[in-house]
């Protein structure tokens, strides 16, 4: 069973938390009937499958009083969001993990053909482990907008290979980056313990079948607007995060459904796959938005064009917007940013916790 606080307006969150020092928690039985609000109890599963009865987009808060972070926030703007995460601590205990991405590809947008061999990608794979990643990515079909699809032998050639060798150098997770069934069963067997699907299982209908047979392997969910080559042909939306939570909400109830627990799915917005300017932007305003479902959430914005829009740079001077992303993640809570520049990103990260957690 769940325990959430149910607020009804911004004075109701600020009121109760001014009672607070930031991370600090109470009895809430005590406090709360003082200030008028209701201690709502609800089990995880029924919490999160209630948008029909017009709980999801209401005008209600809920503060989970297990977890101490919102699962719903749509009434408190954004400029508001940091002065409430202020007073409740939000983010001075994140532990948020560092993806290193290794394109095996000749056409990826930001390192296409620097990682083709298979020692070049063994050396930056193991350069990544050094910096500090906690997981290494490993892809060998490029997602960039307008890009080619790559037949399945020309795949397991590209990623096979790596993963077999650097499970022989590590323990840490890794991560392949496919969307073929094929792919990711081989993928498996040679050592990868999570598989990035960017079409959240919807390409390959195998695909849930590979991980019913590994009930081990952890899967990330990924939102995209069409195909690669098709997605930035005019995606439109009314409410983007609205309509990525109604198809998160679609996919993880397909998972349970067949079988795929919670604490297995990683769902990862989908910047730049499919979306707008505007849409980039409100995904990362409201990040915290995709913590509702109870599953780990990674952000994908590494070096990615909305940084161009905003202020024009080539893939390799988009260092310092990445950053401001990560800052996002750590705000919002995210538990994996997925990355190119794993040294930078790990400093980041340190000397902000150094700062927050005193």
């Amino acid at each position: 069973m769940n325990y959430f606080i149910e607020f009804k307006s911004i004075e109701d969150v600020l009121n109760y938390f001014k009672l607070l020092s930031p991370g600090e928690t109470v009895d809430a039985s005590a406090v709360i009937p003082l200030l008028g609000l209701n201690l709502v109890t609800l089990e995880p599963e029924s919490f999160y499958s209630r948008k029909n009865e017009a709980f999801l987009f209401a005008e209600r808060a809920f503060f989970n009083l297990s977890t101490h972070y919102f699962d719903y926030l749509p009434f408190i703007p954004f400029n508001l969001q940091s002065k409430v995460s202020g007073l409740i601590g939000l983010g001075s205990n994140v532990d948020l993990k560092i993806m290193g991405i290794l394109n095996i590809t000749p056409d990826s947008f930001s390192d296409g053909n620097n990682f083709i061999h298979l020692m070049d990608a063994l050396n930056q794979a193991r350069l990544m482990l050094k910096e500090g990643a906690d997981v290494i990515d490993i892809g060998g079909e490029s997602t960039r907008p307008g890009a080619e699809t790559v037949d399945l032998e020309t795949e397991l050639k590209r990623v096979i290979p790596v993963i077999q060798a650097l499970r022989k150098d590590t323990d840490i997770p890794l991560s392949v980056d496919t969307y073929k069934s094929e792919v990711a069963r081989k993928a498996i067997e040679a050592g990868a313990n999570i598989i990035n699907d960017i079409s959240a299982l919807r390409f390959d209908p195998e695909m849930i079948n590979v991980l019913r047979d590994n009930p081990e392997i952890k899967v990330v969910l990924m939102h995209m607007y069409g195909t690669p080559k098709t997605m930035q042909e005019n995606p439109k939306y009314d409410n983007v995060i609205e309509e990525l939570l109604e198809f998160f909400e679609e996919r993880i109830t397909y998972c349970t459904n067949n079988g795929i627990s919670r604490d297995r799915i990683i769902i990862d917005p989908g910047i730049g796959f499919g979306k707008r300017q505007q849409d980039n932007l409100n995904i990362l305003r409201y990040l915290s938005s995709f913590h509702s479902f109870g599953c780990d959430v990674l952000l994908g914005a590494s070096l990615k064009s909305f940084i161009n829009r905003i202020d024009i740079s080539t893939p390799e001077n988009r260092l310092a917007g990445t950053l401001a992303t990560t800052g996002l993640a750590i705000e919002s809570k995210l538990q994996f940013v997925r990355v190119h520049n794993v040294k930078e990103n790990f400093q980041y990260i340190k000397v902000y916790n150094a700062i927050t957690r005193g």
